[in-house]
């Protein structure tokens, strides 16, 4: 897996979202309006209960104890990939609060709110969270048990899903989703690629003696 260019491509398109946010006195910006007014369209009062409820999967009180299990899961079977997927995950989480704080994007006003969510707008936390999540775990599975990669790839829809539903909400734009979703893929792939340059190579087998 070449990580540069992919690490670099995200971080480049990410630089690009916040640039017009800013651009945009940090208002929406390219589709945001239309996306937010339409998911706003389809609200019911049954839908919004269980798209709150579903979109609480990604968030701390799940996800902490949910990680914190994986991670000694994986750590069992290989020391290494435990430790990658705490720093992955929990790097990630630590990294959004940072970036969050550095932009301070208000949440959308353009639409109703179906909640008051704590902290600021860009980039989405609950996004950012459940793609590294999909990402660790991926990359976990592919080196630890290879076989199985295709059914961890199936996670991706994880975060396709938790994106949609903080629209549906009103509590995020649509770009505070993707830039959630690519400040995870620079940083969970960099650490990726960190995992796999610190890993010791196997021992050349030794020439048989004539």
């Amino acid at each position: 897996m070449r990580h540069g260019p992919i690490a670099l491509a995200c971080a480049v398109l990410f630089v690009g979202l916040a640039a017009l946010m800013l651009l945009s006195a940090e208002g929406p910006i390219l589709f945001d309006a239309p996306w937010l007014l339409a998911n706003e369209s389809w609200r019911t009062p049954g839908g919004i209960e269980a798209i709150q409820l579903a979109s609480d999967l990604s968030g701390h009180v799940l996800m902490i104890p949910l990680c914190t299990v994986l991670a000694i899961v994986f750590a069992l079977k290989d020391r290494r990939a435990g430790a990658f997927f705490a720093l992955a995950v929990g790097g990630s989480a630590l990294f959004n609060e940072s970036i969050k704080l550095f932009f301070a994007r208000p949440r959308p006003s353009i639409v109703e709110r179906v909640y008051e969510p704590h902290g600021l707008s860009f980039p989405s936390g609950h996004s950012q969270a459940s793609m590294a999540f999909a990402l660790a775990v991926f990359f976990v599975v592919r080196r630890v048990w290879p076989s199985q990669r295709r059914w961890a790839a199936l996670l991706f829809l994880f975060p396709l899903f938790i994106g949609w539903t903080r629209t549906y909400l009103g509590v995020h734009y649509p770009s505070d989703v993707m830039a959630g979703f690519l400040l995870a893929a620079v940083w969970v792939v960099s650490m990726d690629a960190w995992a796999v340059r610190v890993q010791p190579t196997a021992p050349e087998p030794s020439a048989p003696k004539p």
